[in-house]
């Protein structure tokens, strides 16, 4: 967004660029951010006293609450995708690696004594910080990004974090379903991952936890999409998936992961074309919004998800008084778990017939 210039973090240049894409996201229903705390808590370590600085972590939430309508804060991973070993700041002091002894991060396990010195800080300090914002009961934390097995690594670590601060809410994109049950609070299975997984995932929410989706790298028959090389109703029809199977959010996989490689720059005055099809992942995969100069751009599949929101809003609405009629219309767009109906004159049949029972019922507010 920057012309390829490096952009100094927290400069004028920068807070432009980000409230730039945060128009563009609060336009198409987005109210969940993911704010990583380390790289936006400002650490000091003193060979084994930490101490943080959460100033800038602040403005970037206040930041979000004022221009992209955030709701949630979504805590970046401490650990490393797909395993349980921590990201830790540690102090070099002048060794060869780091020989100016600043802070930097480094990868441990659990066990090494030097991640529970941090997390054993960390933690209680920034929970207590959250409090006295009162963000802390809209702060969710990743452990990880989905990782491969609920093993007792990943087990351990949510156990210990627990242990430092008991109200800690914790989420993950996973297939694991009930193996990682004792680890989650906000479960996101990949679409085809939720029906044979139905009934725990059901009881979870009955038990006062939260259940999102997500999409990524493949497409399954049967089941609704959004990469670019699918019909856009697909697109449209996800979110009458979230009504169908009652999951609550939506995680992105990608929305704005963009790749320095994989641009390609035709003219001075053109957009930059992107490569989402890198690493062999599918057309769209990566992201939805595309840079240009000072500025992002949606896309049609950006748009159709906006929309998407607003249908699930609409079935909702119904769904208040007339619950039966609700499920009826969004079984007719979603027979099955993985069936869908295509029809484009079909959905606008159900979506007008959604209208319709809505018009008919008292005005709202009342």
């Amino acid at each position: 967004m920057n012309g390829d210039k490096p952009v100094e973090k927290y400069s004028q240049r920068y807070w432009e660029l980000l409230k730039n894409l945060a128009d563009c996201l609060r336009k198409h229903g987005q109210n969940v951010y993911l704010i990583h705390p380390l790289e936006h808590i400002a650490v000091r370590f003193d060979g084994k006293k930490y101490s943080f600085d959460f100033s800038p972590f602040d403005n970037v939430v206040e930041f979000f609450i004022k221009e992209g309508n955030l709701k949630r804060i979504e805590g970046g991973p401490l650990a490393s995708p797909r395993n349980s070993v921590l990201n830790i700041p540690i102090l070099k002091d002048g060794d060869k690696e780091n020989p100016t002894g600043e802070t930097i991060i480094q990868a441990m396990p659990l066990s090494d004594e030097r991640a529970k010195n941090y997390l054993s800080q960390f933690i209680p300090s920034f929970y207590k910080h959250l409090r006295k914002k009162g963000w802390d009961k809209i702060y969710l934390q990743h452990i990880c990004d989905e990782p491969n097995n609920a093993d007792n690594s990943y087990n351990a670590l949510a156990d210990y974090l627990r242990m430092l601060e008991p109200s800690i809410k914790f989420i993950d994109a996973s297939g694991l379903g009930e193996k990682a049950g004792k680890c989650l609070d906000v479960h996101i299975p990949i679409i085809w991952h939720y029906p044979p997984n139905e009934k725990f995932y059901r009881h979870h929410q009955e038990s006062g936890g939260e259940v999102w989706l997500y999409i990524s790298c493949e497409t399954r028959k049967g089941y609704p999409n959004r990469f670019y090389d699918r019909p856009l109703l697909e697109n449209r029809l996800l979110h009458w998936f979230n009504f169908r199977s009652g999951t609550t959010g939506y995680l992105h996989w990608g929305l704005n992961y963009w790749q320095k490689e994989s641009a390609i720059l035709t003219t001075p005055q053109s957009l930059k074309i992107y490569n989402d099809k890198h690493k062999n992942l599918l057309p769209g995969d990566r992201f939805i919004v595309y840079p240009d100069f000072g500025r992002v751009h949606s896309s049609l599949r950006f748009e159709t998800m906006r929309d998407a929101v607003a249908d699930y809003e609409l079935l909702k609405m119904l769904s208040q008084t007339q619950p039966e009629k609700a499920k009826k219309i969004a079984e007719a767009m979603i027979p099955q778990p993985n069936q869908m109906e295509t029809d484009i004159s079909v959905f606008r049949t159900k979506r007008h017939e959604l209208l319709t029972l809505l018009n008919r019922l008292e005005p709202f507010g009342r």
